[in-house]
């Protein structure tokens, strides 16, 4: 065992420094990997489903005798009879009881139990994918923003070119002076924009951070979808049923957990047959002990409100496969809309380019005013920008898609249903 140990520390060991020898990046998966074995939700969820599981383990222990100390003193008596007066000393005494007959009520809310445990299990997986889809959309959104950001440079660059060359022109012609003014208050209004976009950028880098433990910065941001075809995608990582998927059974889990609990508070109107016994150091006594409701107004109701709870539980179920059906469907509309839309915009793109070169030449020849030049320039920022927007809504889409079909987690490095 001590062998053991020492080997895999030293395969630990081994491992960490190859890793740290072949660098190491804060890519999307680095940081599921990272977040999805310690966060605190999957603690939480963790710890409910070990809660689950000491429940089935109480509902078994219906079936085992309870046994007590007992010691009794009587502190104050009166008796007509004198013959009936008890000796005021203690009395230890050890009392048992044992389950006979309950008409299967221990046995149905040890399968409503193990029912329950389910719901839980599936909860861990359900809550695990909840988790990816949060920290890869902060993930997301912090790439757009950086994409952004490139895009908005690239726009102030070409603005600075145009006041680089305005400005040698209005040092010969003062009357050209608008015409500066007009150029600067766009380039002022273009970084503006940078500055808004790197804003968003590190409130959802901040915020990422928090779950990985690590500082992510701009440089780690990449598209971790850049690999993976649409073809790929629905082949490797598309559910078979949407009713395998962690938040379809959980919500089955609870469905069957509502019905076992509505036959159970049946049984429990039902007689209880135990067998009692005590024993002390003055008497012993054993007996048949019989407990039925014939009138209970609280169990009546309590029936009647386990059978309200399985109406809701199954109106959820059809609920949840509505979703996740709806949420399948519009991913994959998305991702073909965006897909034809990229195209339609890189044509967009190349003709805006062609369009300021011709602008750029007439303007040089005061054939086009700087306005019909700063236009165009706007014009091609607009598009660039709306290709940045369609990657980023086709990235969301893809995102979308894989938390639908309960695989993003496994398109992370995880084990599907399983914890690494």
């Amino acid at each position: 065992m001590f062998k053991r140990k020492i080997i895999s520390q030293i395969l630990v060991g081994t491992g960490l420094v190859l890793f740290s020898s072949i660098g190491y990046t804060n890519s999307l998966k680095n940081v599921l990997v990272q977040s999805l074995v310690s966060d605190p939700i999957l603690k939480e969820a963790d710890a409910e489903l070990g809660a689950a599981k000491d429940r089935v383990e109480q509902a078994k222990g219906g079936h085992y005798p309870v046994v007590s100390l007992t010691g009794s003193k009587i502190l104050s008596q009166y008796h007509k009879d004198q013959s009936d007066y008890k000796d005021r000393k203690i009395v230890p005494g050890v009392r048992g009881s044992i389950n006979l007959y309950a008409f299967g009520a221990i046995e149905k809310e040890v399968e409503k139990n193990k029912e329950n445990e389910k719901y839980y299990n599936f909860k861990y997986y359900e809550s695990r994918e909840e988790l990816a889809y949060t920290i890869s959309e902060l993930y997301l959104n912090a790439l757009l923003a950086k994409e952004r950001i490139d895009v908005g440079q690239r726009n102030l660059q070409r603005h600075n070119e145009i006041l680089a060359d305005i400005g040698n022109i209005v040092i010969n012609d003062e009357g050209r002076e608008s015409e500066y003014a007009q150029a600067e208050a766009r380039a002022i209004l273009v970084e503006q924009e940078i500055n808004d976009y790197q804003r968003d950028m590190y409130q959802n880098l901040t915020q990422l951070a928090s779950y990985s433990g690590s500082q992510i910065t701009e440089k780690d941001l990449e598209d971790p979808f850049s690999k993976l075809s649409v073809e790929a995608m629905y082949k490797n990582y598309s559910a078979k049923d949407s009713k395998l998927t962690a938040t379809y059974q959980a919500q089955m889990a609870e469905l069957e957990t509502n019905m076992k609990d509505h036959e159970l508070s049946k049984l429990k109107k039902l007689p209880k047959v135990d067998l009692t016994a005590t024993v002390t150091t003055e008497d012993r006594e054993a007996g048949i002990n019989v407990n039925w409701d014939v009138f209970n107004h609280t169990s009546s109701y309590e029936v009647r409100e386990k059978a309200n709870l399985i109406a809701s539980s199954k109106e959820r179920l059809d609920r949840v496969e509505r979703n996740l059906r709806e949420t399948t469907n519009l991913a994959q509309l998305d991702i073909k809309r965006n897909t034809i839309q990229l195209k339609t915009i890189k044509k967009q793109i190349e003709a805006s380019t062609r369009v300021i070169e011709f602008y750029r030449l007439q303007f040089d020849l005061a054939r086009k005013t700087l306005i019909e030049l700063l236009n165009a320039h706007s014009e091609l920022f607009n598009v660039e920008m709306a290709q940045v927007n369609t990657q980023g809504a086709l990235r969301k889409a893809k995102l979308d898609y894989l938390r639908s079909q309960g695989s993003l987690a496994e398109w992370a490095g995880f084990p599907k249903n399983a914890r690494k």
